[in-house]
């Protein structure tokens, strides 16, 4: 009778254990080999995912189980977010690493959550050890980083989420009040009249008829000037057959520069009296011509 009892027991604490196991969705991982071993190192590999297998079950998680080994993804999201869809895994790890020197190891580890969407990387380094030393240091660092991802998936369930703000009400504005039909014709609309834009006489224009009359009256005086000393003496110099002199001989110059400056006296006068501006009044008489300018 009490061996019955027991028994039934045992059936239904089983029970128990079973259904709260298949309550708890399975979390699978899958690793992608990608470290380079020596060519004589051939269980390196082995053991690597032996030891990456032995320190999954602590944390609730299981590794694929593949009959060949996974090809190396790359380290970006997106090639791992490939591995994990195609092996139905809601983790990839990635191992990759290649001697640094003659008895060293450059470790480069990185671990995709899809809870997440994204990698999170990490580096170690074995300085020295043989490929089995290094596969134990890969292994224990991998499983620190996939702990590091675990804990960080934890805080972001238990995060609270901020409430949604209502939207403020808007205020409709009151309808337009509506006009009676009406039979008369409207109005016609009135015919505005738009003056043109009065006409601004830049400053540049002002002083342009100036300019040339400043510069005409400098180029006919020294015209002028080069007219008046066309063949006085410039030099003296004694030679033994008697005394030298070297005279000027500057009428093309001056002839030249009194025609420029008369041309530019007589157009800058021009333009300042046939275009005034508000500034310039000219006023004419029987006696005198006056031109009046304010600056």
């Amino acid at each position: 009778m009490i061996r019955t009892l027991l028994a039934i027991l045992s059936i239904v604490a089983v029970g128990s254990v079973s259904r709260e196991t298949a309550a708890q969705p399975l979390r699978t991982v899958a690793f992608v080999d990608a470290v380079k071993f020596p060519p004589k190192a051939t269980q390196a590999h082995l053991r690597l995912r032996a030891f990456v297998e032995e320190a999954l079950p602590s944390k609730s998680l299981f590794l694929v189980q593949t009959r060949r080994p996974i090809p190396d993804c790359g380290d970006s999201p997106s090639g791992m977010a490939k591995v994990a869809a195609d092996h139905n895994a809601q983790y990839v790890m990635r191992i990759a690493g290649q001697k640094s020197h003659e008895y060293g190891y450059d470790i480069v580890l990185g671990v995709y959550s899809t809870t997440l969407a994204s990698v999170r990387t990490s580096l170690a380094t074995c300085d020295i050890c043989d490929p089995g030393r290094m596969a134990e240091v890969a292994s224990k660092a991998a499983a620190e980083l996939l702990s590091s991802v675990l804990r960080e998936e934890v805080s972001l369930k238990e995060a609270p989420k901020a409430p949604l703000a209502a939207p403020p009400p808007v205020a409709l504005p009151p309808p337009p009040p509506v006009a009676p039909p009406s039979t008369a014709p409207a109005p016609p609309a009135p015919i505005a009249y738009v003056a043109p834009p009065p006409v601004v006489e830049t400053a540049r224009h002002r002083w342009i008829p100036w300019t040339a009359i400043g510069v005409g009256a400098l180029a006919a005086g020294f015209g002028i000037y080069a007219l008046s000393q066309d063949g006085s003496v410039a030099s003296y110099k004694a030679t033994p057959a008697g005394e030298t002199r070297e005279r000027y001989s500057s009428v093309g110059l001056g002839v030249a520069c009194t025609a420029v400056g008369g041309l530019l006296l007589v157009g800058g006068a021009i333009w300042v009296i046939a275009t005034p501006a508000r500034s310039t009044t000219l006023s004419l008489s029987p006696t005198r011509i006056a031109l009046n300018v304010r600056f």
